[in-house]
């Protein structure tokens, strides 16, 4: 199943994609907090789908993300090459979510 995921400024979506392409469900939220930097809101964004996906039983996930920052962060996760290093000042948060998002996908 592919899950296509994107943020902006005003809110966050994600779209569940069967493998024949088909959409099976998509989905968007508001941002509530303007102050959220963007890629926290894309990595929300991505762990989202990836929750959807697992909700309708998806036994493997394609996640699809247009943040360069998010793919890396579970890029670098997943593969164990490096540990998560970032500037802001969410780095816990981060971690949390990153986190969240491997053992769903597990």
């Amino acid at each position: 199943m592919a899950v296509w995921t994107d943020a902006s400024s005003l809110a966050t979506g994600v779209v569940l994609e069967s493998a024949d392409g088909d959409v099976i469900e998509d989905a968007c939220w508001l941002r509530h907090n303007e102050a959220t930097h963007i890629n926290m809101a894309e990595l929300d964004a991505a762990n989202r789908g990836v929750n959807l996906a697992v909700a309708w039983g998806a036994r493997t996930i394609d996640l699809r993300t247009d943040s360069a920052t998010v793919h890396r962060w579970l890029d670098d996760a997943i593969s164990g090459r490096a540990r998560l290093r970032t500037k802001a000042h969410g780095e816990l948060m981060i971690r949390r979510r990153v986190g969240i998002i491997l053992s769903a996908g597990r």
